[in-house]
């Protein structure tokens, strides 16, 4: 007896929250920060925001992620997975360098690399480090709310340069009541 595979489902397609859809509001090159309560759909609105701003933009796009924790952005890594794969048939993903090559190989829809940055100075220190002189149009750093300070944001901003036209953008993401609430 021969089993097959189940045919895939695509993906059932919800309306937006209400935090989703003000991330797909603001223009291409408006900053954005959002800290609102867990369940709100902020990791599915980075899939939304990343996902729209590469069909726009195309080749010329290319995004950093961060997660404070390296749990977290496995869990995003995760989800951007099931996103993109549906959204770019034939997108690739390298462990090796955490990116995510959309549409193939070629990236006909540029790129999204993820970035863990951990708590302590020294661990921030070598994320920055592996981020030197790369470059992005769009920077999201998502549990920004755990940060104990704003350098590592402020510094990874250096990376923000993209080509002719793209304007360059971060988007601030967190909890409230976090080590960063004061500033």
């Amino acid at each position: 007896m021969t089993t097959t595979a189940p045919a895939p489902q695509a993906p059932e397609i919800k309306e937006p929250t209400l935090t989703q859809q003000l991330m797909l509001d603001a223009p291409f090159g408006d900053d954005l920060c959002i800290v609102s309560a867990r369940g709100t759909g902020k990791s599915w609105g980075i899939a939304m925001v990343l996902g729209r701003d590469a069909a726009h933009f195309k080749g010329k796009f290319s995004a950093l992620v961060t997660r404070q924790t390296f749990q977290g952005l496995t869990e995003l890594q995760g989800l951007l997975w099931r996103y993109f794969t549906q959204a770019f048939p034939g997108t690739t993903y390298s462990s090796a360098d955490l990116t995510f090559r959309l549409g193939g190989k070629d990236m006909p829809y540029g790129r999204v690399e993820l970035a863990y940055v951990g708590s302590g100075p020294a661990e921030q220190v070598k994320a920055l480090a592996r981020l030197q002189g790369r470059s992005f149009v769009l920077a999201v750093h998502d549990e920004v709310g755990a940060h104990f300070d704003a350098s590592f944001i402020d510094t990874a901003s250096a990376t923000l340069r993209g080509p002719a036209g793209v304007p360059t953008r971060t988007i601030l993401l967190g909890n409230p009541r976090g080590p960063a609430h004061p500033w």
